[in-house]
């Protein structure tokens, strides 16, 4: 459903929207850039109409919504810090909730003004948190051969796809959702696959979990984008604005799992590693999850002193 202004527009095939009368080839760079800051320039508009509850925020639902992902990593660093980074000295796994951070700010600003630059900058956002996950935390199992299981090798190839990725998507705004899906096919086939091996009985269920989660969402962004009629007749356009809370939750719970596995197959030979919950074991269907490290204590055997 596209709401955004009555003037008319031109769709370009690179996935803007231009004014009627110009194009790519008729506007400078900058004057792309500066109409690209403008609200209301993106080609993709959700079911939720725009301006009806605040005159300063298109979507208004769609941008609230956006706060799990400020709440939740802000608690993640606070939990990671004592459990897993200063154990694992690996204080690189905070990027990844900074930019968990940063998706949902990205998509406040997006949301909130239907620009074409907050389209670009939520999608790269997306992209590069799920890059950095799958750089720090992917089981060195599923590595290419050509990697010879060396994580910084594996690290240094993403960081340059994903520079050039990021690049790229700048003049092929389209190019975002391509790699976006494409990204997801694999991330879903390892939890399935990670989960079915465990024998970790909170582990499994978190898993399950996940996957589940994940497909109502991604059900919930699809029926916005395709049933916005319907639900518009029954008074609640605001499927997208679920899909952030529901994506949020599967987003996290996977971070964790592949942090999870990652740490089993590099250190548990050194460590003990567990899943536990915050604020309370007790909690185990409404705790927030998080890796907890410690390290093994040998038992050295006991040396009688001569009588």
């Amino acid at each position: 459903m596209s709401m955004m202004t009555s003037t008319p527009l031109s769709v370009l095939s690179r996935g803007s929207i231009m004014p009627e009368g110009h194009d790519a080839t008729t506007m400078s760079y900058q004057s792309r850039f500066l109409w690209a800051l403008q609200r209301e320039t993106t080609a993709h508009d959700w079911c939720e109409p725009n301006y009806t509850h605040s005159i300063f925020i298109a979507e208004f639902y769609n941008t609230l919504s956006n706060f799990l992902f400020l709440v939740f990593p802000s608690i993640c660093m606070w939990l990671f810090h004592s459990s897993y980074v200063k154990p694992l000295k690996s204080p690189s796994c905070h990027i990844a909730f900074i930019l968990f951070i940063v998706v949902g700010a990205t998509s406040t600003y997006y949301h909130a003004t239907l620009s074409l630059f907050g389209q670009i900058l939520d999608e790269i956002s997306i992209l590069w948190v799920i890059v950095i996950t799958w750089a720090l935390w992917m089981p060195k199992e599923y590595f290419p051969e050509i990697f010879n299981k060396q994580r910084r090798r594996w690290q240094c190839w993403w960081l340059l796809v994903t520079v050039m990725i990021t690049c790229t998507s700048w003049l092929w705004p389209a190019l975002n959702a391509i790699c976006l899906m494409g990204l997801a096919i694999p991330v879903t086939y390892i939890m399935a696959r990670e989960t079915r091996k465990t024998v970790n009985a909170r582990v499994k269920t978190l898993g399950m979990r996940c996957i589940v989660v994940w497909c109502f969402a991604f059900t919930t962004w699809v029926t916005d984008r395709l049933h916005c009629p319907f639900w518009l007749s029954i008074g609640f356009p605001y499927m997208h604005a679920l899909w952030h809370l529901l994506v949020c939750i599967t987003s996290y719970q996977a971070a964790i799992l592949l942090c999870y596995y990652n740490a089993i197959g590099d250190h548990s030979h050194e460590f003990n590693i567990s899943l536990k919950l915050w604020p309370d074991e007790t909690w185990t269907k409404t705790g927030i999850p998080y890796v907890h490290v410690e390290k093994r204590v040998k038992n050295y055997p006991v040396k009688m002193a001569p009588v």
